[in-house]
C-alpha cells in the first residue's frame, strides 16, 4: 500500500515538476493583448515600424494603437496602466505630467536631434523680410500644438535679449502647419513658424525661407530629446508579459531602422503621409538601454529656465533596468 501511495505521489511530483518546466513555453505561446497610445510624430517611428514590419504579430502580442486626443493624456494613461506603452510623446510635455511620480515610469525608447541633423526649424514665408530673432518683435509665430516649443522659443528670446511678451504665438494643428505658408490653402495667418519634423522638411521644400535650422538645438542643447516612447511600473509588475514583447519589438523596430534607414524613412513617411519627394530627416533612436540620463538632466535644465518646469526632474529613476524586464 505504501508502495502505491508513493508511486501515486511521484507521479504528481513529476507532474507538477513537467508543468514548472512547460509553463514560461505555455506562457509565452499565448497571445496577450496590449494598449498603445501615440502621437504622429517622427519619434514614434519604432512603433510604425513595428506595426509596418509585424513584429507585435510575431510576439504573439495583438496590439490596439490609439492616437493621443487631449495633450498628456497618454503620460496618466500609462502610469494607470490603462495602456502599456505610449509613443511619439513631447519631452517637455511628459516631464511637465510626469513630474509628480518621474520614478513610476520607464523610458523605452528615445529620440534626439542635433544641428547637423535638425528636427527643428525656424522658417518664414519666402518673401518675408525676416532674418533674425529680432525681426519677430510684433509678429505672429506659430508653433506645434501639443508641445513645450512655445515655451521654450520664449525662453530663447529672452536669453537673447528680446522682450517674449512682444511676440504673439499661435498653436497649429498638423493639418494647419502642412500649409501654413500657402496662401491658397493656409487656414492660419503667421509671420513665422517653428517647424518640427516632418513639416520642417515639407515647408522647406515647398519655398520656405530658413531664418535658422536646428533652431532650438542651437539655442537650448545638442543632442536634442525630441520625443520618446516609455511604460510604468504598473505594467512591468501586472501586466508584464505583454509590456515585456511590446518593449522587445520597439527593441526589433530600431535595430531595423539602423540597419534598413531608407526602408525605415519610407515607413515613417507612409505613416505621416510625407510626400515621395521629401528628404525627411529622422532623429537618432535610442533604446532603454542606451538612454545617456545625464544628456535629458541637462534638457530638464532649460525646461526650468523656460518655466516649464519648477521643480528637478530624477530622469535617472526613470531609465529601464535590464533586471525588470527579466523578472
Amino acid at each position: 500500500m505504501l508502495n502505491k501511495i508513493l508511486t501515486v505521489v511521484n507521479i504528481i511530483l513529476a507532474g507538477i515538476l513537467i508543468y514548472i518546466l512547460l509553463q514560461p513555453k505555455i506562457q509565452a505561446s499565448k497571445i496577450v493583448e496590449a494598449k498603445i497610445y501615440y502621437r504622429n510624430d517622427v519619434s514614434a517611428a519604432p512603433l510604425f515600424i513595428a506595426e509596418a514590419n509585424g513584429y507585435f504579430d510575431s510576439l504573439k502580442v495583438k496590439v490596439s494603437v490609439e492616437e493621443v486626443g487631449k495633450v498628456g493624456e497618454d503620460v496618466e494613461n500609462v502610469l494607470k496602466g490603462l495602456g502599456q506603452l505610449a509613443s511619439g510623446t513631447d519631452w517637455g510635455v511628459f516631464l511637465f505630467k510626469a513630474k509628480v511620480r518621474p520614478s513610476a515610469y520607464r523610458i523605452v525608447t528615445n529620440a534626439t536631434s542635433t544641428i547637423s541633423v535638425p528636427y527643428t526649424a525656424l522658417l518664414a514665408p519666402p518673401k518675408s523680410r525676416i532674418r533674425s530673432l529680432k525681426d519677430l518683435i510684433g509678429k505672429k509665430v506659430g508653433f506645434l500644438r501639443g508641445t513645450k516649443d512655445e515655451e521654450l522659443v520664449r525662453y530663447i528670446l529672452r536669453s537673447s535679449g528680446i522682450n517674449d511678451s512682444m511676440v504673439n504665438f499661435t498653436p497649429l494643428m498638423a493639418s494647419e502647419m502642412r500649409n501654413i505658408f500657402n496662401p491658397e490653402s493656409a487656414m492660419v495667418a503667421v509671420d513665422a513658424v517653428v517647424a518640427v519634423e516632418p513639416y520642417r522638411s515639407m515647408l522647406i521644400k515647398s519655398g520656405a525661407r530658413i531664418v535658422e535650422d536646428g533652431f532650438i538645438e542651437k539655442h537650448t542643447v545638442t543632442p536634442f530629446p525630441v520625443g520618446l516612447s516609455y511604460t510604468s511600473i504598473t505594467n512591468l509588475e501586472l501586466q508584464k508579459n505583454a509590456t515585456r514583447r511590446v518593449i522587445q519589438a520597439m527593441n526589433m523596430a530600431i535595430d531595423f531602422l539602423r540597419k534598413h534607414p531608407d526602408s525605415a524613412t519610407v515607413i515613417v513617411k507612409n505613416r505621416l503621409n510625407v510626400p515621395e519627394d521629401i528628404n525627411l530627416m529622422l532623429p537618432t533612436f535610442e533604446k532603454y538601454s542606451e538612454v545617456d540620463a545625464a544628456q535629458v538632466d541637462r534638457y530638464v535644465e532649460v525646461l526650468k529656465n523656460a518655466n516649464v518646469l519648477f521643480v528637478d526632474v530624477p530622469v535617472d529613476s526613470m531609465i529601464l533596468s535590464a533586471e525588470e524586464i527579466k523578472k
